[in-house]
C-alpha cells in the first residue's frame, strides 16, 4: 500500500474514539491501554511505540508521570526497561475495569463528542453598480451627455 492508503485509513480510525480516549489525553490512554487491557502483559517503550503509534517521547514522558504517581512499575532485564501495570495500587481495580469496558463498548463518532457549532449567517451585501460587459465601465462622469434642466 502507498502512503496514500495508509493516511486514509489512519483518518478512518481517528474518527471514531473509545471511551478511554473520551476520560483520559491520547498517550495516557494508549498505555491504559496497552498496559490495563485485555492483553496485559509488561512492555518495553519501542513496544509500546511500535503498538500505539505515538512518539517516543510522549510515552517516555507519560511513563515518568505514571511511574511516579504509582500507577505502573518497571524492572530491567539488562537490555529492556519494561513497564507494567501495578496491581498493588489502589487505582489498578478501576483502571482495569475502564479499560476493559472501552474495549468491549462500540466507540463514538468524534462529531457526537462535540456540540454542533452555529453556522454564521452571512448577511448578503447590496450589490454596486454592475460592469457592463462590452468592454470597459461606463460611469457616467466624463459623459457628453447634459442634463436638461
Amino acid at each position: 500500500m502507498n502512503a496514500y492508503c495508509i493516511q486514509v485509513i489512519n483518518r478512518k480510525v481517528q474518527a471514531k474514539k473509545t471511551l478511554l480516549q473520551v476520560l483520559f489525553p491520547k498517550t495516557r490512554a494508549e498505555i491504559f491501554r496497552l498496559l490495563f487491557g485485555t492483553k496485559r502483559r509488561p512492555r518495553y517503550i519501542r513496544e509500546m511505540m511500535g503498538d500505539s503509534g505515538l512518539a517516543l517521547r510522549s510515552i517516555q514522558d507519560e511513563l515518568k508521570t505514571l511511574s511516579a504517581v504509582g500507577v505502573v512499575t518497571s524492572h530491567s532485564d539488562g537490555f529492556h526497561r519494561f513497564f507494567a501495570a501495578n496491581t498493588a495500587h489502589p487505582l489498578f481495580r478501576e483502571i482495569t475495569r475502564i479499560a476493559e469496558m472501552s474495549e468491549r463498548l462500540p466507540s463514538s463518532r468524534q462529531s457526537e463528542l462535540f456540540r454542533p457549532s452555529r453556522a454564521r449567517r452571512r448577511r448578503k451585501r447590496p450589490r454596486g453598480p454592475r460592469i457592463r460587459s462590452s468592454g470597459e465601465p461606463h460611469w457616467g462622469i466624463l459623459s457628453n451627455r447634459r442634463s436638461k434642466s
